[in-house]
């Protein structure tokens, strides 16, 4: 994004919208001025975290518009809920040639647009905007919630109770050195254990988080919900007849060579994955579903863990966060059970979100389910594979 002289700041959360300077030592600060710039500042949007999942997916280069066609279908087995129904938003190519991507709930990108004064040139996760380090796990509080970053794209928003149990977790994740740093006042108490550097500052989170949020490469507001402020009026005749002319000659042309090239990479992947598998797993001999299989095998190798409770919550975590029309109401972990009480508007979402934890190679059975007026009640009862 071009550098501006000012911008405004939106948080979905609490509905503040702040107005920025660029001060003469090139930093963002609160202008003292509210007054309308219309809409020649910037408008960027800070969405809760705990409704973004990242996850990543095999997928190859392509054109961007088929891109964005294919992600949906690509994450199918990393998300709940009709694939059709999310937002798939690519981040980044990873060194193993797998795409990084955030997922929203179409239906939460269409309730957050509402909510904005006017059309946003970007959005962005509110706890991926923390400013963040190598080794760091950064930590702040955002309401009733603390938000948290322990990577260049990985993020959190939870409630303080949850941060004792997350919290080694990261670490671990992390590996030595890793250091936790908390910013602003009012610091949970269950934090002090991990020694954590403190930096204290009177400054809002939308001025701690303003520099990343202009900055980062992360935005939301792509494919359908692309915004149109970068392309000047009476250019847009001028740019709509060329594509049109390009999409003509191109079309036959960009079809034949993508069907060729996913044909061979999905070929070669495809041997490369039973070969890898047979020399990981040799017990193994008939190979169906490669990725639940390698789940389960690595799960009884890995065998007890200290926390439990929370390695299962890593796993069903981006799930639920995927489903944008089911409702945690009620959570119980007990002898290596999770049982999960949820609302959702109809049955078959709750037989999908089993289907789909049972992808992830977690055993998940449905019970108590009872049909209301207003919605579908359900219990989820989720294991570890056997």
């Amino acid at each position: 994004m071009a550098k501006q002289a000012h911008y405004r700041l939106y948080e979905i959360s609490t509905g503040q919208q702040t107005r920025l300077s660029v001060g003469d030592d090139g930093r963002l600060v609160a202008a003292a001025s509210q007054v309308d710039g219309g809409e020649l500042e910037p408008l960027i949007v800070l969405v809760p975290a705990d409704r973004c999942s990242l996850i990543s997916v095999e997928i190859p280069e392509m054109s961007a518009g088929r891109m964005s066609q294919a992600l949906r279908w690509a994450a199918e087995d990393a998300i709940a809920g009709d694939a059709a129904q999310q937002h798939v938003v690519p981040v980044k190519r990873k060194p193993d040639g797998r795409l990084q991507c955030l997922v929203v709930a179409g239906q939460d990108m269409r309730e957050w647009l509402e909510q904005c004064p006017r059309r946003p040139v970007k959005m962005v996760p509110d706890a991926a905007c923390l400013p963040w380090r190598d080794r760091e796990i950064v930590l702040t509080r955002s309401g009733a919630d603390l938000l948290a970053r322990f990577g260049a794209f990985d993020f959190d928003r939870f409630e303080p109770d949850l941060a004792e149990s997350l919290l080694p977790e990261l670490v671990e994740s992390i590996g030595n050195p890793a250091s936790v740093v908390w910013i602003g006042p009012d610091m949970p108490a269950a934090l002090s254990s991990f020694e954590p550097d403190v930096r204290q500052t009177t400054a809002r989170l939308v001025e701690t988080v303003s520099a990343e949020a202009v900055q980062s490469p992360i935005n939301l507001m792509t494919g359908e919900f692309a915004s149109d402020r970068q392309v000047r009026p009476w250019h847009r005749w001028r740019l709509a007849a060329m594509l049109a002319g390009l999409a003509v000659l191109g079309a036959v042309a960009v079809e034949t060579v993508e069907q060729l090239m996913l044909s061979r990479q999905l070929s070669a992947v495809e041997q490369i994955t039973e070969r890898q598998f047979a020399r990981l797993f040799p017990e193994i001999t008939v190979i169906a579903r490669p990725r639940a299989q390698a789940e389960r095998a690595l799960a009884a190798l890995k065998g007890e863990s200290r926390d439990r409770f929370v390695q299962m919550m890593r796993q069903v975590s981006p799930v639920f966060s995927g489903a944008g029309q089911v409702r945690v109401e009620s959570l119980n972990y007990a002898d290596a059970r999770l049982d999960v009480t949820l609302a959702t508007p109809k049955l078959e979402d709750i037989e999908a979100l089993g289907r789909q934890l049972q992808a992830q190679g977690l055993e998940a059975s449905v019970r108590d389910v009872s049909v209301e007026s207003q919605a579908t009640r359900g219990r989820l009862v989720i294991r570890e594979a056997q």
